[in-house]
């Protein structure tokens, strides 16, 4: 059986202070209304008329945490890859937003309103009154602010879905890559695909040239590659040793050499030393007279 722990205190009339053993959180006004906030599930606002049973409730905002995780946002020191949204979500949130807009523009001045004009009665009335004016400025500017950004966002998704669809598939087929040539392949196209989200969703990319974006891109990749000349120069060198002809010596070299010569502008200065040294030493294996 799980342990409990919740203390309510009441700090000034109409305002208490709410403690758990996972959270904390405050709640402001009366049974007519009032706003709460919870470090667990963000801010709430709720409406009742006593005596009718009728009653409303409204999440204002949610907690940083809660933000992250219904986002599907990783922590700044996750690896993982996580899903982008499809263009049909975002515009359903943005409809949602369209719908917390009217009712924010619409009720919580009343709202501010009838607290004001009861706070002759009761003081802490006017705390309420003034913290629903601020909610109703703040929240009208985030949604105003944010619903054109999400239909935006929408409609850029819509314009370079297949090239995300793409890359998704390519940076699958390169991580099970074992050689350079297929390798390179998966390359190409994740650098194709990368520069036409560019050219056709430029806000989509962090990224201020076509080049920035293409050396990120090699670098994600480079300890993979590393490996793959590394494995590569290995199983040739060993491979010259059992040739007996120069012929053969020589076409096993050139077979090495291929991808890694046609790609060299997709290797890193570091992968091209590497290379270099690896393709001297095959060559100065002694080459049998035929």
């Amino acid at each position: 059986m799980g342990f409990r722990f919740r203390k309510s205190i009441k700090i000034a009339p109409g305002v208490k202070l709410n403690l758990g053993s996972k959270s904390a959180g405050i709640s402001i006004g009366n049974k007519y209304g009032g706003v709460s906030y919870n470090t667990r599930t963000g801010t709430r606002a709720r409406v009742s008329a006593p005596g009718t049973g009728l009653s409303y409730s409204s999440k204002i905002s949610t907690s940083r945490s809660v933000q992250r995780s219904a986002a599907g946002n990783a922590p700044s020191d996750s690896t993982e890859n996580y899903e982008i949204p499809s263009a049909d979500e975002l515009r359903a949130q943005a409809r949602k937003y369209q719908k917390n807009h009217k009712f924010v523009t619409i009720t919580y001045p009343i709202i501010s309103v009838l607290f004001l004009l009861s706070a002759i009665a009761a003081p802490a009335a006017l705390l309420v009154s003034a913290l629903f004016l601020f909610l109703f400025f703040k929240l009208r500017k985030k949604y105003e602010t944010e619903i054109p950004q999400l239909l935006e966002t929408a409609d850029d998704l819509e314009k370079v879905a297949d090239d995300l669809s793409a890359l998704e598939k390519a940076e699958s087929d390169i991580k099970r890559a074992k050689s350079a040539a297929l390798f390179f392949m998966n390359l190409d196209t994740i650098l194709q695909h990368a520069e036409a989200i560019m050219r056709k969703a430029p806000k989509m990319s962090k990224y201020r040239s076509i080049e920035e974006c293409k050396q990120d891109i090699l670098s994600l990749f480079a300890s993979q590659l590393e490996s793959i000349l590394q494995a590569d120069f290995e199983k040739t060198y060993k491979h010259l040793f059992e040739l007996k002809t120069a012929k053969g010596i020589n076409s096993a070299i050139e077979k090495f050499s291929g991808p890694y010569n046609l790609n060299s502008d997709k290797m890193t200065t570091k992968q091209l030393e590497l290379y270099e040294g690896y393709l001297q030493k095959l060559t100065s294996v002694n080459i049998p007279s035929d």
